[in-house]
């Protein structure tokens, strides 16, 4: 069971015109989530240092919710299209600093 009493670990970025559920049905021509998320291009993250500047908006990202150091629950927040790729890593059974090597 995921609760907010789980440690979470967020990561977050700026938002960008193309970070709405408008700009993905536009870009793919298709409405269906489902069917949009089949044909994404995968996408590797990175790690960067960032300087956060006061008063810039940070639109998207994602939360992880932690037990025992594995991911147990994952929340989308303005990530479009990647579903498939949250369900992986819960399904895996990976843990935060499994995502974070390079």
């Amino acid at each position: 069971i995921v609760d907010s009493t789980l440690p979470t670990v967020g990561v977050f970025a700026k938002a960008t015109p193309k970070d709405t559920p408008k700009a993905v049905v536009t870009e793919t021509g298709e409405g269906i989530r489902s069917v949009t998320e089949a044909s994404a291009a995968a996408v590797k993250p990175s790690v960067t240092d960032v300087q956060v500047k006061d008063g810039e908006d940070y639109g998207k990202g994602v939360i992880f919710y932690l037990r025992d150091s594995k991911i147990v629950g994952v929340l989308l927040w303005n990530v479009f299209n990647r579903m498939s790729i949250a369900r992986r890593i819960l399904k895996e059974g990976k843990s935060y600093d499994d995502l974070t090597e390079e």
